[in-house]
């Protein structure tokens, strides 16, 4: 028997996102690690993210493209 499953869609009524930028030692590169924290609807989860630095380069001023980084790398998407 095949059963299909379909996506279950969630609101989060809070997101928190805490970026921090740290060295890594082996390619002596600045990163930042991103961490993601959603709660509402049933949602409680944290997730870490790596930002990679030609992902920070691209950040600029653009709020929204880091945002939507950071949720696509740990499975989420905004509305």
């Amino acid at each position: 028997m095949k059963v299909q499953i379909k996506p279950i869609i969630k609101t989060s009524t809070e997101v928190e996102l805490n970026i921090v930028l740290f060295n890594d030692p082996i390619t002596n590169q600045t990163k930042a690690s991103a961490t993601v924290k959603l709660l509402g609807d049933g949602i409680f989860d944290t997730k870490v993210a790596v930002i990679e630095p030609d992902e920070y380069a691209a950040w600029g001023s653009d709020d929204n493209y880091i945002y939507d980084l950071i949720l696509s790398k740990v499975g989420y998407e905004r509305e």
